[in-house]
This record gives structure tokens, sequence and C-alpha cells, in this order.
């Protein structure tokens, strides 16, 4: 679980991942962690911009 070690948010991949799976998503730990970092790239974006 690579994403693990490199993710460095509030959030981890584990809990992300229980949260996507309580919606109905099934994902794994590293797909939810790959969707953290999409949300925190484009999170940044936004806050650029403004």
């Amino acid at each position: 679980m690579e994403c693990e070690e490199k993710y460095k948010g509030k959030i981890t991949p584990q809990a992300a991942q229980k949260m996507l799976k309580d919606e109905g998503m099934n994902v794994s730990v590293d797909e939810a962690g790959e969707i953290l970092k999409f949300l925190t790239d484009i999170a940044t974006v936004v806050v650029r911009n403004f």
C-alpha cells in the first residue's frame, strides 16, 4: 500500500475507502488514495485561482 506512505492529509486512504464503501462505491485502498490525491490537487488549483 504505497499510497499510505505518500499521503499526508487528514483523511487517510483507509478512512476514504470506508466513506466510499458506505456510499456504495467499492474501491481499494490504493484507489482511495489516488482519489484523495486528485481531490487535493483540485482543491489546490481552486485556492490558487481564488
